[in-house]
C-alpha cells in the first residue's frame, strides 16, 4: 500500500497496489488478466475429465431409472424442486373455532403430517426439541446404528444448525 494513503478495510486494491503484488509474485503489472499455460491445460483436462464422469453418471442413472423407476422418479421430483401431488390433502385442517396453540404446535403438527409423504424432510434441534416440536415421529435419531434416521440432534452447536439450514 502507498504511504501516506489509507485503505478502507475490504476496499479494493487500486492500480499501483496490484502492480506491486503482481510484481512481488512474479507476473506483469502490465497485463490485466493473464492465466499461465500450464494453469490453462491443467484446468482444461479437468473438463475433460468431468464430462467422461458426467456421461458415465449419466448411463448409470439411465440403468437404475430403468431397474427402479418408481425411485427414479421420486429422485427426479425432488432434483426438480417439485413438491408430491397429493400433499394438500396431508396438512392438517382446523375449525375455525378451535382451541388456539402456539404456532410451534402447529408446526409440529404440520411436519409431522408431511414427513411421511416427504421423504427428504429433515427435523433437527440443538438441546431443545421438546420446545420447539421439530422432532419427526415417523422416524429415529440419525446415528450410526440408525443411518436413515431423519431426526438430527446437533446439541449446542450452532455452526452445524446454521450449515445444515443453507443445504
Amino acid at each position: 500500500m502507498q504511504q501516506g494513503k489509507e485503505k478502507v478495510h475490504g476496499a479494493a486494491l487500486g492500480a499501483a497496489d496490484v502492480a506491486q503484488v503482481k510484481t512481488k509474485f512474479g507476473f506483469d503489472p502490465e497485463q490485466f488478466f493473464y492465466v499461465p499455460p500450464e494453469v490453462h491445460d491443467f484446468y482444461s483436462k479437468c473438463g475433460a475429465q468431468g464430462a467422461e464422469i458426467q456421461a458415465a453418471w449419466k448411463k448409470m442413472y439411465e440403468a437404475y431409472s430403468h431397474a427402479y423407476p418408481k425411485e427414479a422418479q421420486e429422485l427426479a421430483r425432488r432434483e426438480n424442486h417439485q413438491l408430491p401431488s397429493d400433499i394438500i390433502s396431508k396438512l392438517p385442517a382446523y375449525a375455525a373455532d378451535a382451541k388456539a396453540m402456539a404456532t410451534r404446535q402447529h408446526g409440529a403438527e404440520t411436519i409431522n403430517a408431511l414427513a411421511p409423504i416427504l421423504t427428504e424432510l429433515v427435523g433437527g434441534s440443538a438441546d431443545l426439541n421438546p420446545s420447539t416440536l421439530t422432532y419427526l415421529k415417523c422416524s429415529a435419531d440419525f446415528q450410526d446404528a440408525t443411518p436413515a434416521g431423519r431426526n438430527i440432534r446437533f446439541g449446542v452447536r450452532e455452526h452445524g444448525i446454521v450449515a445444515f439450514s443453507y443445504f
